[in-house]
């Protein structure tokens, strides 16, 4: 199950290795993937989750992308 406050953590996690903008990349991506994917399965609290989850996008690193 995921919560609000899992999302809150993961997001200040991406926040502490932004200097690693790969590493914060990859996390960013994951995070996504993990909050679509328990919206998928019925989870509950989505709209929230979005929400807390879309703030890694005001976190300033460089998003490469091949």
């Amino acid at each position: 199950m995921m919560e609000v406050q899992d999302v809150s953590n993961r997001v200040a996690k991406i926040e502490a290795i932004k200097g690693d903008y790969e590493a914060a990349h990859d996390m960013e991506d994951e995070l996504y993937s993990d909050v679509l994917e328990h919206i998928a399965a019925g989870g509950r609290n989505g709209q929230a989750l979005v929400k807390e989850a879309l703030k890694a996008k005001s976190i300033k690193f460089p998003r490469y992308s091949a």
